[in-house]
């Protein structure tokens, strides 16, 4: 049987909210419907991830799903039909200079 080798990422957006809580945003309202991000070698928390067009997030925090065996996504006996999937936080980043002071 063939193990999962890529993952289905899908982002969140995580914005402060006007009561101290948080608003989340799944960024497929920022993005083409459908432009998950298939890869192999998923962000880890702490990375910065640039998704063109919309901007640069910092991931805060990631929750895997597979899917069950013995599913439709996974049937007895047979290789697993769809990918793991991989749920993304992200918050808005400025980069990795940030704050950076003039030299002497």
């Amino acid at each position: 049987m063939k193990a999962f080798t890529f993952a289905q990422c899908v982002f969140y957006l995580r914005e402060p909210g006007v009561r101290g809580g948080f608003r989340y945003t799944h960024l497929d309202q920022l993005v083409e419907p459908g432009d998950d991000l298939p890869t192999a070698m998923p962000p880890q928390i702490g990375d910065l991830v640039n998704l063109a067009g919309v901007g640069l997030f910092r991931v805060v925090d990631r929750q895997w799903s597979y899917p069950a065996y013995g599913s439709a996504y996974w049937p007895y006996g047979q290789d697993p039909k769809g990918r793991v999937r991989l749920d993304l936080m992200v918050e808005r980043a400025k980069g990795m200079f940030v704050d950076e002071e003039a030299g002497e």
